[in-house]
C-alpha cells in the first residue's frame, strides 16, 4: 500500500508562489484584455459621436445613433463588472494564499524563506480591481451625458 508522504515546507512553499504566479497571470490577462475592450468601445464612442455631424434628423429627440451610443455605454459598462468580478476573485485568492502561508508556516522556518510581498493599505487601494470601478464611473458618466442631451453636435456644421 503506498501512501503519499505529506509535502515538506519547501514543497509547501513552490505550490504557494506558483499559486500566487498563476494568480498574478489571470489577473494580468483580464485586466490587459478588458483595457484593449474598453479602448475598443472608447473609439467606437467617439466615432459614433462624430455621425451626429453627419446627419440630420428631422426630430431633434432621441435618435438611432443615441441608442448606439446607449449600448456602447452598457456594453463599457458590463465589461467592467466582469473584469472587476474576474480580477476580485484572483486578488482575493491571492489574500486568502498569503492567510494560509502565515498560519502554515512553522516559527523555525520563517527566516529560511523570503517575505511574501505585503498588503498594506497603499497597496490594497491600488489593487488592479480598482481601476474598473473607475471605467465604469466613466461610463456611467457618459451615460448620464448622452441621456441628457437632447442633440448631440460637435460643431455647429449643420444647416
Amino acid at each position: 500500500m503506498n501512501t503519499i508522504a505529506p509535502p515538506t515546507t519547501s514543497d509547501q512553499f513552490v505550490m504557494l508562489t506558483d499559486l500566487l504566479k498563476h494568480e498574478d497571470n489571470l489577473i494580468s490577462l483580464r485586466t490587459n484584455w478588458t483595457l484593449a475592450v474598453q479602448a475598443l468601445l472608447f473609439s467606437a464612442f467617439a466615432s459614433t459621436v462624430g455621425l451626429f455631424e453627419k446627419f440630420v434628423f428631422s426630430t431633434p429627440t432621441k435618435t438611432p445613433i443615441h441608442a448606439a451610443l446607449f449600448l456602447l455605454c452598457g456594453m463599457g459598462l458590463l465589461s467592467c463588472v466582469a473584469a472587476f468580478a474576474g480580477v476580485q476573485s484572483a486578488e482575493s485568492q491571492q489574500v486568502r494564499l498569503r492567510e494560509w502561508w502565515e498560519k502554515t508556516l512553522p516559527e523555525a522556518d520563517a527566516s529560511r524563506y523570503p517575505p511574501l510581498y505585503p498588503i498594506d493599505s497603499i497597496r490594497s487601494r491600488l489593487r488592479a480591481s480598482k481601476y474598473f470601478i473607475v471605467l465604469a464611473a466613466v461610463w456611467v458618466t457618459i451615460f448620464l451625458i448622452v441621456c441628457s442631451s437632447q442633440e448631440l453636435v460637435i460643431r455647429s456644421g449643420a444647416k
